[in-house]
């Protein structure tokens, strides 16, 4: 069985390497310097051309709230519902490695979606 001290030697471990692989994933202005975006010309006879543009349909700041704040909001609710045995300084614990897990996904997932937008470079 672990002892407290080392429960929480663990968790600062986990945060700090966290922060650490958060802060260098979040770095994607290293894309933006490192990287020219590919430019790709277009065919006359291209009928994605006759499209419209449509405006994005879902505001940025909207999908950013929904994205960032719901699913924290979901796992805080449910951690503190499962088990109500549980001291709270673990239910804390667990909340909190669970968000920083899922924000370093979700900055994962942004890098790499900036990457192939800079590496497939779409006309439109």
């Amino acid at each position: 069985m672990k002892t407290s001290e080392t429960a929480n030697r663990e968790t600062v471990v986990t945060v700090m390497l966290n922060f650490i692989l958060t802060y260098v994933t979040l770095s994607t202005d290293v894309i933006d310097n490192w990287w020219d975006p590919v430019k790709r010309g277009f065919h006359c006879s291209d009928e994605s051309l006759s499209n419209p543009l449509y405006p994005n349909t879902v505001p940025t700041k909207i999908l950013f709230v929904f994205a960032l704040g719901v699913p924290p909001l979901v796992i805080f609710v449910t951690e503190l519902c499962v088990k109500p045995s549980e001291p709270f300084s673990t239910k804390w614990r667990n909340i909190f490695k669970t968000i920083t897990d899922g924000f370093f996904g979700f900055v994962c997932i942004c890098l790499l979606t900036n990457m192939t937008k800079y590496i497939v470079g779409r006309s439109r």
